[in-house]
């Protein structure tokens, strides 16, 4: 008997990806979708876009949250797996677009056969093709969209571009997804998977200021990482400069040619120490 396989996510006000997310996931065939919404109090007309989405993909929404944005992850992606600790979970953010070899019945069943309680993957920046942080529209792909894959969270942000892509129910991970505690995650050799990430669209400057000011209340030190974005964009005129070598920035249409050097980076990168 094939082991039921979730996808979790938590989508903030103003995600314009959520649409595509659910489409994506319903694509790869994922048994049930766990759409959760954040929506801070005293925004509630925030709320009706993100479930015309929701609706329009044909998913209901599991349900909403509002208060600590970090509270609200934890009690997604962690707590709401507990009840299931013996099936499968799809970890995305509602910007992370997973990729699977195979398909991802394919790769799940092989890694759970093993004995493997964990996946691992790493982000695959999707650009405009100009580096223009560009609208995203609803009825048209978001590969065609976003055609430029790049190495964007790493270097300039110097941020983690690792993710656990699927983990079983009873696995704990750390926040944010980067990395399995404890286990028997899949080895890279076997399967490390592209995480296609679509940040990087219009209205994110309003979203990182907003994040940089919520992460300085709360006193998390990850604020950094968008204030170095936000002044690199103004750096390059509000674009993203595709010419930056570190980038390695080319054309994904049919398939990113720096793929494995890419994943040679991302698994050289030190793991952090601490858990947030």
């Amino acid at each position: 008997m094939e082991v039921p396989i979730h996808a979790i996510t938590l989508a903030g006000a103003g995600s314009p990806t959520l649409y595509h997310w659910i489409r994506h996931y319903q694509e790869l065939g994922v048994d049930e979708i766990h759409v959760h919404l954040h929506i801070p109090e005293g925004q509630a007309a925030a709320r009706e876009p993100l479930e015309a989405d929701a609706q329009a993909a044909g998913c209901r929404i599991a349900a909403v949250h509002s208060g600590d944005w970090m509270a609200a992850a934890h009690a997604v992606y962690h707590e709401s797996r507990q009840a299931f600790p013996n099936h499968w979970f799809v970890l995305a953010d509602v910007d992370e677009f997973q990729e699977y070899p195979g398909g991802l019945r394919k790769v799940i069943s092989e890694c759970d056969r093993v004995g493997f309680d964990a996946i691992r993957g790493c982000f695959l920046d999707r650009l405009s093709r100009d580096g223009v942080l560009a609208p995203v529209e609803k009825h048209r792909p978001l590969s065609q969209q976003f055609p430029i894959g790049a190495f964007l969270t790493a270097t300039i942000l110097l941020g983690d571009p690792r993710k656990v892509v699927a983990v079983k129910g009873g696995r704990p991970v750390r926040r944010g997804q980067h990395h399995p505690i404890g286990g028997n995650p899949c080895p890279p050799r076997y399967y490390y998977l592209p995480v296609h990430h679509y940040k990087w669209v219009a209205g994110l400057e309003e979203r990182l200021c907003a994040r940089i000011d919520y992460l300085k209340k709360q006193g998390y030190m990850r604020w950094g990482e968008s204030a170095r974005f936000l002044q690199w964009l103004k750096h390059n005129g509000g674009r993203i400069n595709l010419q930056e070598p570190a980038l390695m920035a080319a054309d994904s249409t049919n398939g990113y040619p720096h793929w494995a050097r890419l994943v040679q980076k991302a698994l050289d990168l030190p793991i952090p120490a601490v858990t947030s």
